[in-house]
C-alpha cells in the first residue's frame, strides 16, 4: 500500500509541475502586458503634454480647450464674412 501512496504522490508532483509553470508564464506574460500598456500610456500623455504647452499660459481643462477652439474658429469666420 505504502508503493501506491508513493507512485500517486510522485505523479501528484509531476502533474502539479506544468501547472505552476504554466501559471507563471501566464502571469509573466501578464505582467509584460501591463508594462506595455502603462508605456503607452505614459508617452501618449507626454505627447499631448508637449503639444499643450505651446500655450503655457491657457488653462488646460477639456471645457477650456473647446472654448479656445471654438472663439478661434468663431475669429477666423469673421474675417472671412464681407461686412
Amino acid at each position: 500500500m505504502s508503493s501506491n501512496s508513493s507512485r500517486c504522490d510522485t505523479l501528484k508532483a509531476t502533474a502539479s509541475q506544468p501547472l505552476e509553470s504554466q501559471s507563471e508564464k501566464t502571469r509573466s506574460r501578464q505582467e509584460r502586458e501591463e508594462k506595455l500598456i502603462l508605456a503607452a500610456w505614459q508617452r501618449m500623455q507626454h505627447s499631448l503634454s508637449e503639444k499643450d504647452s505651446a500655450a503655457p499660459g491657457l488653462p488646460q481643462s477639456f471645457l477650456a480647450k473647446q472654448r479656445r477652439s471654438t472663439q478661434a474658429r468663431r475669429a477666423r469666420s469673421a474675417r472671412t464674412e464681407p461686412g
